[in-house]
């Protein structure tokens, strides 16, 4: 029985077709009960996605067989690839390889990547991957007070000076460090300078109005973003969110039925 490595090898697109798994899934048909080789035979025939309609009896025994992952991940990559034609979105369907990982699906809108499906070694089936961008005035105002914060803060620090700094190379070809007197820049005031140059740049953007094309852009981007979240059965509230290290990013998780949905966010700046 092939193993899961040599049928990636065969290539997914080309060799993992319907006929090829109907075939694999025969050898099964001694091995597993009635049921479910028909769930099975159903997600084959993609009679509904496997992402949003799952076997629960024995799930969990089912997600570590060999052939309930490749037939599931066929059901994933044929299901999604009709959404996305469904709705006019470009995407690419040539298998990269990276690490550990598979990439077999992506579906691009005009302003970047709105969703990618990866296969992956872990535990996972495969990793869906959803992207978005948006525009959050609450979330620009939240950041402009952080700054502010910072930057009085800073004006209340004792100033740090940095020597200046040069480099020679000595006769065995090492590099000396020279500190030289008197001192240079004060640290402390880069760090202002820098906040101070935040400060504006985000209370311009705060104040800026996008144009109708980046508006119409942006609704097409939350449109699509939506659709796909109402097409994998999904609902941001019930995502388990993770920290991230900027306000303007957010980055949502949820397991379900072996697969991995990762939301990503990103807020207009």
């Amino acid at each position: 029985m092939a193993n899961y490595r040599e049928i990636l090898d065969r290539s997914f697109l080309d060799k993992l077709n319907e006929n090829y798994l109907l075939d694999l899934l025969n050898q099964y048909s001694t091995i597993l009960n009635k049921d479910t080789i028909s769930y099975l035979n159903d997600l084959l025939k993609l009679k509904y996605s496997v992402a949003t309609n799952s076997y629960t009896k024995n799930n969990e025994i089912l997600n570590h067989l060999d052939i309930y992952r490749y037939i599931a991940q066929y059901n994933i990559y044929h299901k999604t690839k009709e959404e996305l034609e469904k709705r006019n979105i470009l995407f690419n369907d040539d298998i990269s390889f990276n690490e550990n990982e598979y990439k077999i699906l992506r579906g691009y809108l005009e302003d970047g990547v709105l969703l990618d499906i990866t296969l992956n070694k872990d535990d996972m089936i495969a990793a869906i991957n959803l992207y978005n961008t948006d525009l959050d005035r609450k979330r620009q105002i939240l950041e402009l007070n952080y700054l502010k914060e910072q930057l009085a803060s800073m004006k209340n620090k004792k100033d740090i000076r940095l020597p200046n700094m040069s480099s020679c190379i000595t006769d065995n070809g090492e590099e000396k460090i020279i500190y030289s007197i008197p001192y240079g820049l004060d640290k402390n005031r880069i760090i202002q300078k820098q906040l101070e140059n935040d400060i504006l740049i985000l209370n311009e953007q705060i104040n800026l109005k996008l144009n109708q094309d980046e508006k119409e852009q942006l609704e097409i981007h939350n449109y699509q973003y939506s659709s796909l979240l109402n097409f994998y059965s999904l609902c941001e509230n019930k995502m388990k969110e993770i920290t991230t290290n900027s306000r303007f990013e957010k980055t949502l998780v949820y397991n379900k039925n072996g697969l991995k949905f990762i939301s990503s966010t990103s807020y207009i700046k």
